[in-house]
């Protein structure tokens, strides 16, 4: 059965985060927004210690914080504990109940049942309190969201908008010029089916192109003669220069002062017919406009399918224009800027303390109902009830920082002494046994049932004792493993009983950050191990089980 409730807790764990993760990463990428923009450092602090924290949260561990449920096999025990954290002060509530077939029953028949117990506790963090965050790379990711927001709000309130304008005021511009066109093309085309001899479009631009054509005519007649008086006066000086080479008697002297002297010769040709080039060039750029400037039937037809498209366009603008002051989904702007954010965040989500030393004082109190059967002196078996009283001491030290030399792997170590004082009684002391009963239900039939009841003088006004001290230690670089030791001594009637603990713990890491999703302890305990005696040897008082906490955490307000 306890192997039921554990696949039941782990299974409803696992279903519950597949149902909701869509809404879960939402809510989760809210709240780092929320820690990335906090000033005061206290959100980002509660979120980097809740990480480390959620590894060390176990049941039926004192000076434990955190908010968890979780199950026991050793005393068949379903707990949960709520904590309420201000600062260095923290106020928690605690409870429980036995496990009967699987169901927690906290009231039966009205009444509190056995094994039932609530509590409250407050912790006070003291002494030196060392917390190290690398804020230099905290700071580097807070600024690039602010510049990422500031980006996307700019464009919001300006960027945008402007873009949308200027577009419109481009497309009117364009409208205009192609109505003034088309209403040029029509007037033409007019003047001509009525005889006229008319055929360009605009007499200024038809004026101005022509002056043009004729300096540059001009200009390349000039350029063309003068190129050849050049050619003329070039070949005339290149034969000196063979004349003057080949009479030099150091050759190879003479060959070089000619190269030289004839690419300075060649040099005023050079240019010149860049020169030709670039005139020629312009003159098919004046004939082009000419053309342009000339009338003809295909030009009224592209005027107005250009001027359709303009008009079109147009209106698509004025569209945009109308939605983004009515709407703020900018499409690629939008995506970009949002999955630029998310990865900000993913980095600082990583983000872990680089050293936590905290050391905190606590004390509570609580209620414990205890349920039993006693065997009187007449040997009849009586049914009781006990509603204990509780107190409790605890100092807690947590220490976690990284190896000197390593990047990754770290030194955590968590360690409770306590102190429980129960106003209970010796029902510890007493010897259990078990009572069997025989009912004949034939002559050859019967039915036999048996009970558990305690023997011996029952006292119900005993001060008991409990000191305890727990110590965990983890490895590797991920803190997903790692090792429990318990000590406890239980002082009951004048009588001492000590008992020792072993385990392994194993914890199941969220896929989004550091934090523990459920956290498994494989333990072995030994009970009473100074009891002497063959008849319930140590090896017989042995405990062996598993111990399951689910932590949980609300969203960060």
């Amino acid at each position: 059965m306890n192997k039921l409730i554990i696949c039941f807790l782990v299974f409803n764990s696992i279903a519950f985060q597949a149902l909701s993760q869509d809404n879960k990463e939402v809510d989760y990428y809210l709240t780092l927004d929320k820690v990335v923009k906090d000033t005061t450092g206290y959100l980002r602090l509660n979120h980097v210690l809740r990480q480390e924290f959620s590894r060390i949260i176990k049941t039926n561990t004192n000076g434990t914080i955190g908010n968890y449920v979780g199950l026991s096999t050793k005393d068949n025990n379903l707990s949960f504990a709520y904590s309420l954290v201000r600062k260095e002060n923290v106020l928690q509530i605690k409870g429980g109940g036995g496990v009967t077939d699987g169901i927690t029953n906290i009231f039966s028949n009205s009444e509190l049942n056995s094994g039932t117990n609530i509590g409250f506790n407050f912790y006070r963090m003291f002494g030196h309190k060392h917390i190290s965050i690398v804020f230099d790379e905290v700071k580097s990711l807070q600024k690039k969201d602010h510049e990422l927001t500031h980006a996307f709000e700019l464009y919001k309130l300006t960027d945008h908008k402007k873009k949308v304008n200027d577009e419109l005021d481009k497309k009117k511009a364009e409208i205009q010029k192609l109505e003034a066109l088309s209403k040029r093309l029509q007037t033409v085309r007019s003047q001509l089916l009525a005889g006229g001899r008319k055929t360009y479009i605009d007499s200024i631009v038809y004026v101005d192109l022509n002056y043009k054509r004729s300096l540059i005519e001009i200009e390349l007649t000039t350029l063309e003669s003068n190129i050849n008086t050049i050619k003329t006066q070039v070949n005339q000086t290149v034969r000196q220069l063979q004349q003057v080479r080949d009479n030099n008697p150091n050759r190879n002297a003479a060959r070089q002062q000619f190269a030289i002297d004839s690419l300075l010769t060649l040099k005023p040709l050079y240019i010149m017919k860049q020169s030709l080039k670039v005139t020629k060039d312009s003159l098919k750029t004046i004939n082009k406009q000419i053309r342009a400037n000339t009338f003809d039937e295909y030009q009224i037809i592209d005027t107005e399918r250009k001027l359709k498209i303009a008009k079109y366009e147009f209106t698509v603008a004025e569209e945009k224009l109308e939605y983004h002051q009515s709407a703020w989904d900018f499409g690629d702007v939008n995506y970009t800027y949002e999955e630029n954010k998310i990865k900000n965040l993913d980095k600082f989500k990583n983000i872990r303390a680089k050293e936590v030393a905290l050391t905190w004082f606590g004390g509570g109190f609580g209620l414990e109902n205890n349920s039993f059967k006693l065997l009187d002196s007449l040997n009849a078996v009586k049914s009781e009830r006990d509603l204990i009283p509780t107190i409790n001491l605890s100092l807690t030290r947590y220490v976690n920082k990284l190896i000197s030399g390593s990047a990754k792997r770290r030194n955590i170590s968590y360690s409770t002494i306590a102190a429980k004082i129960s106003f209970g009684n010796n029902l510890g002391t007493l010897k259990e046994l078990t009572i069997e009963s025989t009912d004949s239900l034939t002559s050859n039939t019967a039915s036999v049932s048996s009970q558990k009841a305690f023997s011996g003088f029952f006292n119900d006004e005993v001060i008991s004792g409990q000191l305890s001290l727990d110590h965990y230690r983890f490895v590797g670089g991920k803190d997903t493993f790692g090792i429990h030791l318990r000590t406890q001594i239980d002082i009951i009637d004048k009588k001492t009983v000590t008992s020792l603990r072993a385990g392994v713990l194993f914890a199941a890491l969220s896929q989004d950050d550091y934090t523990s999703v459920i956290n498994f302890e494989l333990f072995i305990g030994l009970n009473d191990i100074f009891k002497e005696g063959e008849e319930d040897s140590l090896f017989n008082r042995n405990v062996i089980g598993i111990q399951t906490t689910i932590p949980f955490n609300l969203k960060l307000k």
